[in-house]
């Protein structure tokens, strides 16, 4: 399978941040500021970034590992607490695999 277009304008995977699902698209946001856009889905990037660099959170945003700060629990929901001060939910579902990736 070949590698996106998108992966190979990007020079180097660890300047990607983030990557956000926003309905049939997916937003990559970069250390530099700049954000990109793709007509593939977040599970198709799943297969072809490095799998031990990036951590699912949910349906909508794949995160790359060093950017996560923490974890904060509230009542019945979590949020990675990602190092721009962004929180981002993390699904129940998804809870154990990012605890176990990040720490």
């Amino acid at each position: 399978m070949n590698s996106p277009k998108i992966l190979k304008e990007i020079a180097d995977e660890n300047s990607i941040l983030y990557i956000k699902a926003e309905q049939n698209y997916s937003v990559f946001h970069l250390e530099d500021g700049n954000k990109l856009t793709s007509a593939y889905t977040l599970k198709h990037y799943e297969r072809h970034l490095h799998n031990n660099d990036f951590i699912r959170l949910s349906r909508s945003f794949l995160v790359q590992r060093n950017f996560v700060k923490g974890i904060r629990k509230q009542t019945s929901s979590s949020y990675a607490v990602l190092k721009n001060g962004r929180e981002v939910l993390i699904s129940r579902r998804r809870l154990q695999t990012v605890k176990k990736a990040t720490f």
